[in-house]
């Protein structure tokens, strides 16, 4: 999570943005087939958001642990610009596919 939010640099302008991205992190640990889930109606949002995973998947997520059992971790990331909600941030769902 440390690593999207360190790349994700949007400058709050008061409105209640929010999008969400998916992607895989690979077993060397760069990110994947990202896309977007939902947009937020703001297209340079939007893709800041993609953009931070981007950022981090190049080397900054390391790879996944030797013993993990599967080649790709799909991750679900929830944008939202700081302070317009009550859980503010970045939120992340991680789900294990097969």
């Amino acid at each position: 999570i440390d690593q999207v939010q360190r790349c994700f640099r949007w400058q709050d302008d008061g409105r209640r943005w929010e999008t969400e991205v998916f992607f895989y992190i690979e077993r060397d640990g760069t990110a994947e087939d990202i896309e977007f889930l939902s947009r937020s109606g703001n297209t340079a949002f939007d893709f800041e958001a993609m953009g931070a995973v981007d950022c981090a998947g190049n080397g900054r997520f390391g790879p996944l642990p030797e013993d993990f059992p599967y080649d790709r971790f799909p991750i679900k990331f929830s944008f939202r610009p700081t302070g317009q909600y009550p859980d503010t941030g970045i939120l992340i769902e991680m789900m294990i596919e097969r």
